[in-house]
C-alpha cells in the first residue's frame, strides 16, 4: 500500500498519521453541557485566521462529535473530537507533505486540566517518499517537575512496484520498555491494485506469541475495496472466513461511501453483522445479539447493527465558528438494527 503524503489514505478504518501552527485561542472553562466537553487544557484554534477556509462537521447517528477546519489548499488543518474524552490534533505542512502532527488528549480518567501531548514528525527524501518517522509520546514526572518523552522511529523502504516496507524501527530515547518475551512469529501484508492503480485488495497475517510455547494470539483478514465509475471510493467490506481462518479485527465489517455533487464525501454507513470479540454488557456494547458460540474460552457473538457517520460543509466565519463551538444536547446514542 503506498503513503501519500506521509501517511496511507484515508481508507475507512486504516489509521492515518498525524503538528504545529501559532498559539492563538486557548479554552479557558470546561465547555459543553451533557456529556460535550472540550477540556480546558486543551488549547482553542491555533491556525492563522486568514488560512481557514471551511470547516466539516462530522455527526454519528446524529450526534455532532466532530468539527475540523480546512485551508484554501483543502488540507486539513485542526480537528477536535468532543465528549468525556475529548481531544484536537493539529497538522503542519510543507507544501503537499505533511510534516508534524501534535495530538492533545484528554480522558475521561484524567482530571480536569490534565492533557497528555504527543507528536509525529515524518521525513522525505529527494523523491518526496517518506523514509522516516518519528513519534514522541510526553508523560509528567513529579520527580523531575517536568515533561518526558519517549521517543520512537521507524526507517522506510520501497518496493520496485511502490509499497511501502518497514526497514527497522527503534526506541530513540525515553524509560525502558517493559520486558516481554512475546515477539512476532509471522507477519505476512499483500496489496492489491487494479489496472487504474487502485487498492482492491488487502490481506494481512499476524501471529504473536512465545517461542517454544503454545499460547499465541492471530489477527488475520482479507479486505476489499471497490470505487464508482468517477473513482471515488464507494464500499469497504471484509471477506468472510470461518473463525481459525480469516479472523476480522474489531469494528464494521462493512462501510458504505455516499459524495454530493461537489464529490465531497458525506456519509459513510457501518455496518456491523460478525463481532468477533467478548461478549459485553448491551448496555457497554448496543446492538441486539441473536447467537453466542464459547469454545476454548473464545466467545463468538454475532451480532447486527448500524452505525451512520455523517458529513456538513459550511465556509469558515470567524465570527460565527471561533471560539470552538461545542455541542450540546446528550452525546450518547445507541446503534440502529440493521434494516
Amino acid at each position: 500500500m503506498r503513503m501519500q503524503n506521509g501517511f496511507f489514505p484515508s481508507l475507512g478504518w486504516i489509521g492515518s498519521w498525524l503538528v504545529i501552527v501559532p498559539l492563538a485561542v486557548v479554552m479557558e472553562a470546561c465547555l459543553g453541557s451533557g456529556n460535550y466537553n472540550l477540556d480546558t487544557g486543551i488549547p482553542g484554534v491555533e491556525t492563522p485566521v486568514g488560512e481557514i477556509a471551511y470547516l466539516r462537521t462530522k455527526w454519528r447517528n446524529g450526534k455532532h462529535i466532530k468539527t475540523a477546519f480546512y485551508d484554501r489548499q483543502n488540507r486539513l488543518r485542526e480537528v477536535f473530537w468532543f465528549g468525556r474524552s475529548n481531544g484536537k490534533r493539529r497538522f503542519r505542512y510543507k507544501g503537499s507533505q505533511l510534516v508534524e502532527t501534535v495530538v492533545y488528549d484528554h480522558s475521561d480518567s484524567s482530571p480536569r486540566g490534565h492533557v497528555s501531548v504527543s507528536r509525529y514528525q515524518n521525513f522525505y527524501d529527494r523523491n518526496g517518499r517518506l523514509v522516516r518517522d518519528r513519534s514522541l509520546f510526553g508523560y509528567y514526572s513529579d520527580e523531575m517537575d517536568t515533561t518526558i518523552y519517549d521517543i520512537y522511529q521507524r526507517h522506510l523502504a520501497y518496493k520496485p512496484n511502490g509499497d511501502t516496507i518497514v526497514v527497522r524501527k527503534e526506541k530513540v530515547k525515553g524509560r525502558p520498555d517493559p520486558e516481554s518475551k512475546e515477539v512476532v512469529l509471522a507477519k505476512v501484508n499483500r496489496w492489491y491494485h487494479d489496472e487504474q492503480n487502485q487498492l482492491v485488495r488487502y490481506y494481512h497475517l499476524q501471529v504473536d506469541g512465545i517461542r517454544k510455547s503454545r499460547s499465541y494470539t492471530v489477527l488475520h483478514f482479507s479486505r476489499r475495496f471497490a470505487y464508482d465509475t468517477r473513482g471515488r471510493l464507494s464500499r469497504i467490506w471484509y471477506e468472510a472466513g470461518a473463525p481459525g481462518r480469516l479472523i476480522r479485527p474489531f469494528g464494521p465489517d462493512t462501510i458504505h461511501c455516499a459524495y454530493d455533487r461537489r464529490g465531497r464525501l458525506i456519509q459513510e454507513k457501518l455496518i456491523y453483522t460478525t463481532n468477533l470479540r467478548p461478549n459485553r454488557d448491551p448496555a457497554i456494547d448496543p446492538g441486539k445479539s441473536h447467537k453466542t458460540e464459547s469454545k476454548e474460552n473464545a466467545i463468538r457473538t454475532i451480532t447486527e447493527k448500524v452505525e451512520v457517520f455523517s458529513y456538513q460543509y459550511e465556509a469558515f466565519d470567524p465570527k460565527k465558528h471561533l471560539p470552538v463551538q461545542v455541542p450540546k444536547g446528550d452525546l450518547w446514542t445507541s446503534f440502529s438494527p440493521k434494516k
